[in-house]
């Protein structure tokens, strides 16, 4: 029966296609016939007989339903039975026209999907159909709905949030990156100048009239405040030495804006305590080493070695002969060293590297190198002496008409007050001796590289003693069992005399 029906159809569909109508894809007769109608009119494909229904969605041309008329008794679906016995099927042809709703799916092609809302124009088609078949192109309009798919373009405009970050570009306010005296700082020098760095180039104007200190608790401490555009910072320089002992308080106010004018979120504010000393104004140039820069050990007379040690840096002996190297405990790898030892002469252990070119130029620098931290052109040294235990020293140049000695386990303090290149030298007439345990500490960014110590005689570090910076000896330098040194063991001079190390570990200073 439902082929007789096709054969019907088509037969139908050919005479429509002869006579300029459009034709309209079938659909699968049978549940797609209940589909349809539920797309077009709605309740009333569900009272569609079968045949009806198979007839109207079958039709999805614009002929068809008519023909049907039985369907149309069936299948109120597309209201396609009402079109076959009244001109309420022109009607029907109209709720065709929400086929042309379907149309609205060509607004899906807004949404991108093209071809589907493109089918809603068929069902548009379907309204020169006019009949009850025109239902089917209700069904156009379903691809309509296809279309509103194309609400997943819509989805798109959620790409727009991406404008949100564009609002990023405000960019962030200017505010203070570092400080020196840190939050919280202690033992801070009494003439120290407050500094402040900022994230980006300010408004000179706008800092030194918002940069203030106080103290103690709201006093304002008289003082000058100025703006560096190299670097981005700000100072607060005290007319005079801050009170020892003291809590201060310094702050930049909001008022501080960057060049564009964009004022600080909020004001910063931060505290610092005095210690008792004032530091030296004179700032000290870095002892120059050149060619011996290399060298952990830089010996003139002998190098001995109590295994195991570990040294990291080059290792070299001049003028004395290779053979005054000894207890390295495997001389033909000396895996105790990280570098590479240099010898004048072919007596040295195996794995030394003959060059009495390097070691003359480097043992020259080295006695320049002392020459250079005693010099008088380094202005007046501040006086220390006997034991510097509980000692803090800020930056600047020390000497001892006699020893310099550390207790056992005690504790020197170097402050660099907040600058990493801030040079410490600490000089002795005679002798200079750590006791074991004892220990040289660098703080608020003082670094091994930029410490030197130097001694008229001997320079002894005790039993697992802990000591920073390069050591230039007059005569010996001993490193006891287990000492540490960061730095350098140098003796050059017509008195020099061994370097020694008992299992110890000498590291060359870090950048």
């Amino acid at each position: 029966m439902n082929a007789l029906k096709n054969i019907a159809l088509l037969s139908a569909l050919s005479l429509s296609s002869a006579c300029g109508q459009q034709l309209v894809e079938f659909a699968e007769p049978g549940a797609s016939g209940g589909d349809s109608g539920g797309n077009g009119v709605g309740g009333n494909g569900g009272r569609s007989g079968a045949a009806g229904a198979e007839s109207l969605s079958g039709g999805g041309g614009t002929v068809t339903g008519g023909n049907g008329g039985d369907a149309g008794n069936s299948g109120p679906t597309g209201n396609g039975g009402v079109a076959g016995t009244s001109g309420g099927t022109g009607d029907s042809g109209g709720t065709g026209d929400s086929g042309g709703t379907g149309d609205s799916g060509g607004t899906g092609d807004s949404g991108g999907t093209g071809d589907s809302g493109g089918t809603g124009d068929s069902g548009g088609t379907g309204n020169s159909g006019g009949t009850g078949n025109s239902g089917p192109a209700g069904n156009g309009g379903a691809a309509g709905s296809v279309g509103a798919a194309g609400n997943d373009g819509a989805t798109g405009t959620t790409s727009e949030a991406g404008n949100g970050g564009a609002a990023g570009d405000g960019g962030d306010a200017p505010r203070v990156t570092d400080t020196s005296p840190e939050n919280d700082d202690l033992n801070v020098a009494i003439n120290k100048t407050v500094n402040a760095w900022f994230s980006e180039a300010m408004n000179p104007a706008t800092v030194t009239g918002n940069f203030t200190l106080s103290g103690p608790g709201s006093t304002p401490v008289p003082g000058m405040a100025a703006y560096a555009t190299l670097g981005n910072v700000g100072s607060f320089d005290p007319d005079d030495n801050l009170a020892p002992n003291t809590t201060f308080t310094a702050t930049i106010s909001a008022g501080a804006t960057d060049i564009g004018g964009e004022p600080m979120e909020a004001e910063y504010v931060w505290t610092f305590t005095t210690g008792t000393e004032a530091a030296q104004t004179l700032a000290q140039l870095p002892v120059v080493l050149g060619a011996a820069e290399p060298f952990a050990i830089l010996a003139t007379a002998a190098i001995t070695n109590i295994p195991t040690s570990t040294i990291v840096g080059d290792v070299g002996l001049s003028p004395d002969a290779g053979s005054n190297i000894s207890g390295f405990s495997l001389p033909a790898t000396c895996p105790e060293i990280s570098g590479t030892m240099y010898v004048v002469d072919a007596t040295g252990p195996a794995c030394a590297v003959i060059d009495p070119v390097l070691l003359s130029d480097a043992r020259l620098d080295a006695e320049a190198a002392f020459l250079d931290a005693t010099a008088a052109v380094r202005g007046t040294p501040q006086a220390i002496s006997g034991d510097l235990n509980g000692l803090t020293l800020y930056p600047g140049l020390y000497e001892s008409g006699s020893s310099l000695q550390l207790s056992p386990g005690g504790f020197l303090y170097l402050d660099a007050q907040g600058d990493q290149d801030a040079v410490f030298i600490i000089r002795s007439a005679t002798s200079i001796t750590t006791e074991g345990t004892s220990e040289v500490v660098l703080t608020k960014g003082a670094r091994a590289r930029n410490v030197y110590w130097t001694a008229g005689s001997a320079m002894t570090l005790g039993t697992h003693s802990i000591m920073k910076g390069t050591l230039i000896a007059g005569s010996s330098v001993s490193l006891l069992t287990g000492a540490e040194l960061e730095g350098r063991a140098l003796n050059q001079g017509p008195a020099a005399a061994a370097i020694t190390l008992d299992a110890s570990t000498i590291v060359l200073p870090t950048l």
